[in-house]
């Protein structure tokens, strides 16, 4: 729905502040609603001050529409923890986990417990609490943001009827039903998050487990009443959730250098592809993700990946060190192959990035020699005969032109001790037109589950829906089971045609 800019405010006094610019979308297809949801939401801020709820600094209009300036948190979303966890194999410590759910149901509950000017209650829903919407600072604080599509009673615009606005992950039965909402879509909305976040958990005991179930129980009557009466169920399951602020400050800290790194490098890597001397950058790889021993020499340098040289350095024939019986180069990758193959090795965890200094081609380091090219092998001298000599042996002196019938005998008489001695060229055949194969038509299994669930196609491994499976065409069996529902399962027959993409949801 909105555009954001990272900006300086002017405060006066040569004076700045650093603050989140929020625009609604030019090209949004829903152009007016859109336009008056968007002022909701600064209404909603407007009235609502808490220390876990992002503020509303400023407000206004020029000639590109409406904005608002948000306090800037320092950090990274919830979202962008659960991804680094899963992908370093972290796990989170219980009082992170509590401090972070908790500071989230503080700051709702102030939004469910506001009132107007009269006096009455006036509660406002958030009805999108997801990791996204979870903002984690350096110094380990927690705040909600993203009130687009929030609720409250003086709302001048409703959700069109038939339409849902949300997250599906995180969405409440009644709210995806179409049914009234109240406090309780939130509670379900936030122990989902609470349910995710539990998977990147180390030592999370059943207290913490129980406080989940309860919160995305089905009918919203089961749930937690309140806000502030989940936030007291943390508390009382994990009593020390305070000790969690400072660590999840650490975390976060890692956590944001790391990516302040990465868009460093890429940044530098488009740099260089432009020939732009500012910003280029060094990949060095990591040994610990190598199966190599950390004495192979081949476990300390990047030779899987190509170097990143300077501009204006003269690049080194890539064919120059090639044996001529060996196969061409390949051709050059065409242009942005380079940053997109590194982020993708950056992303698993195969490469650490570390910017260059600015300071000239003298401040780099050096860029690897290329290879020269050694002269031709003198003929290897003719070694004594033997006694009896075997009818497969190859012939030491070289061979000036393969002939197809010593083909055949020659893999056959290559023994252990005769590697000093030549090898005759071997010559391919050509491909024929019968030789590509064509792999058989597969169809796409699309499985979503709501509330949370693992799935799997015909008794195969279990993984968390929404996920997309490859199958084969025919009929196949769907086993789904459901977290916070008293483990129920299901299980659901489908049949799928080749090249075909069948979307399943799945229910208690």
């Amino acid at each position: 729905m909105g555009v954001v800019f990272l900006a300086d405010r002017a405060l006066g006094d040569g004076l700045t502040q650093r603050v989140v610019v929020k625009r609604p979308r030019a090209d949004d297809e829903l152009g007016p609603r859109a336009r008056q949801r968007f002022a909701d939401e600064a209404r909603v801020l407007a009235r609502l001050s808490h220390g876990n709820v992002v503020r509303l600094l400023d407000a206004g209009a020029d000639a590109h529409g409406p904005w608002i300036a948000l306090e800037h948190v320092d950090g990274v979303d919830a979202h962008v923890l659960l991804a680094s966890l899963r992908a370093s194999g972290e796990r989170l410590a219980v009082d992170e986990l509590a401090h972070l759910v908790h500071g989230a149901a503080r700051g709702m509950a102030a939004a469910h417990g506001l009132r107007d000017e009269a006096g009455a209650p006036d509660p406002v829903l958030h009805r999108d609490l997801s990791p996204q919407n979870l903002l984690l600072s350096r110094r380990g604080e927690v705040r909600v943001t993203d009130f687009g599509i929030a609720w409250a009673v003086a709302r001048s615009v409703r959700t069109t009827t038939g339409v849902v606005v949300g997250n599906l992950r995180y969405i409440a039965p009644e709210q995806l039903e179409g049914r009234a909402v109240g406090p309780a879509t939130d509670v379900y909305g936030l122990g989902r998050v609470l349910e995710e976040l539990l998977d990147v958990t180390a030592g999370a005991d059943e207290g913490l487990r129980a406080v989940a179930s309860r919160a995305t129980r089905r009918a919203p009557d089961e749930r937690f009443a309140t806000m502030d009466a989940l936030a007291e169920a943390l508390l009382a399951a994990v009593p020390t959730l305070a000790r969690g602020e400072a660590a999840l400050g650490r975390r976060v800290e890692a956590v944001q250098g790391s990516r302040l790194r990465v868009t460093s490098a890429l940044a530098g890597l488009l740099a260089a592809e432009r020939g732009d001397a500012t910003g280029t950058a060094e990949l060095t790889a990591l040994p610990v993700v190598s199966p190599l021993s950390a004495e192979s020499p081949a476990a300390a340098a990047p030779t899987a990946l190509p170097a990143v040289s300077p501009p204006g350095a003269e690049s080194p024939d890539p064919t120059a060190s090639r044996s001529p019986s060996r196969q061409p180069a390949r051709p050059p990758r065409p242009r942005g192959a380079l940053v997109a193959g590194v982020a993708a090795a950056v992303a698993a965890g195969v490469l650490a990035i570390a910017p260059w200094p600015r300071g000239g081609a003298s401040s780099r380091p050096p860029a690897r020699e290329a290879p020269r090219p050694s002269a031709p092998p003198e003929p290897a001298p003719e070694p004594a005969p033997e006694p009896a000599p075997e009818p497969a042996r190859v012939e030491s002196a070289p061979v000036a032109s393969p002939a197809p019938a010593t083909l055949t005998p020659v893999r056959p008489a290559l023994r252990r001790g005769a590697r000093d001695a030549p090898r005759a060229p071997a010559v391919a055949p050509a491909p024929t037109a019968d030789a590509a194969v064509t792999p058989p038509p597969r169809g796409t299994l699309r499985v979503s589950a709501l509330p949370r669930a693992m799935v799997s196609v015909d008794d195969g491994e279990m993984v968390w829906a929404p996920h997309d499976f490859s199958l084969a065409p025919g009929d196949h069996r769907v086993r789904a089971r459901f977290v916070g529902s008293g483990d129920a399962e299901v299980t659901r027959a489908v049949t799928l045609r080749a090249n075909e993409e069948l979307r399943l949801g799945l229910t208690p």
